[in-house]
């Protein structure tokens, strides 16, 4: 996407606070203009591994999982990553999204 945080991210990246937060993905929560993190550009443009890679990179236990943290994210609109695939016509983002919300919350 012309202009989004998916093409300035570098898994291969990550800053030394990233790695002393066990981060392996710089910029993961940083957001654009509109509110969305890396994650909406990845599930908005369909890629499904990016997506996996990004959200299981996150821890998904403990007090405050950031994985949960990050899938919960809404952009300026209230729309989240998982809504954002869902009118892009990525139903299976979407369901992964949700459903792994929905995981960490219930575990949480």
């Amino acid at each position: 996407m012309p202009g989004g945080l998916a093409q300035t991210f570098d898994p291969q990246q990550p800053t030394a606070v990233q790695k002393s937060l066990g981060m392996p993905y710089p910029g993961i929560f940083e957001r654009d203009e509109r509110g969305r993190t890396p994650l909406f550009d990845a599930a908005e443009a369909g890629d499904m591994e990016l997506v996996k890679k990004m959200i299981f990179s996150l821890a998904g236990t403990g007090l405050c999982p950031q994985r949960l943290g990050l899938l919960e994210i809404t952009d300026s609109s209230g729309q989240t990553a998982a809504d954002v695939a869902a009118q892009a016509g990525h139903e299976k983002i979407a369901d992964l999204l949700r459903s792994e919300a929905v995981r960490m919350e219930y575990y949480e």
